[in-house]
């Protein structure tokens, strides 16, 4: 029990980091002048983001890519079936016998 209301907390821990930081800005915005907030903001967020795509970059261009490729593979298919469940194979349309017509 104590397993499941731990993986819990954290997901939903992860999950609200960005409410975090919006409440964080508020708070900011609420106590100090909001021109100045909104400046620091984006600017941390143009500089975490140039940092994540710099290091993504980098770490992406020394991974071999066809291994990933052979793992990441199979999974996208799945995925495609999850968003239009009408193109998985004898799928049929709600609430009738018949088959789906594309």
């Amino acid at each position: 029990m104590l397993h499941g209301l731990a993986v819990g907390f954290g997901v939903v821990f992860v999950a609200e980091l960005g409410d975090k930081s919006q409440l964080l800005a508020m708070t900011l915005a609420a106590r100090y002048r909001p021109l100045p907030v909104l400046a620091g903001i984006a600017v941390a967020t143009l500089v975490l983001q140039g940092l994540a795509v710099t290091v993504g970059t980098l770490i992406g261009d020394r991974l071999p890519t066809r291994p990933i490729q052979f793992v990441a593979g199979p999974g996208v298919p799945r995925v495609r079936d999850l968003d239009d469940p009408g193109r998985r194979r004898g799928a049929r349309r709600r609430g009738t016998r018949e088959p789906c017509r594309r």
